[in-house]
């Protein structure tokens, strides 16, 4: 069985920080709140599909994770 399947993802976060980069696609940074405070998830969206980077455990990804990969949100994450 296959086919495309839609689901929706919820958490409570505060949005740091947004950028387009050079394919179109639109990344926004949030810190979580409670019960994962601390974390960050990563949103992108590149028009035709949408995700949420949440990390391996799908708890959130700490600093070091976006900082590697998102260097983009140094400024937002340092300033958090």
């Amino acid at each position: 069985m296959s086919g495309m399947q839609t689901i929706e993802i919820r958490f409570r976060g505060e949005e740091l920080g947004t950028y387009t980069d050079g394919v179109g696609c639109t990344w926004m940074l949030y810190r979580t709140c409670y019960p994962n405070e601390g974390y960050y998830r990563i949103h992108g969206d590149d028009g035709e599909q949408a995700w949420v980077e949440s990390g391996r455990y799908g708890s959130g990804l700490e600093d070091w994770e976006v900082l590697q990969d998102w260097p983009e949100f140094t400024a937002a994450i340092l300033a958090s």
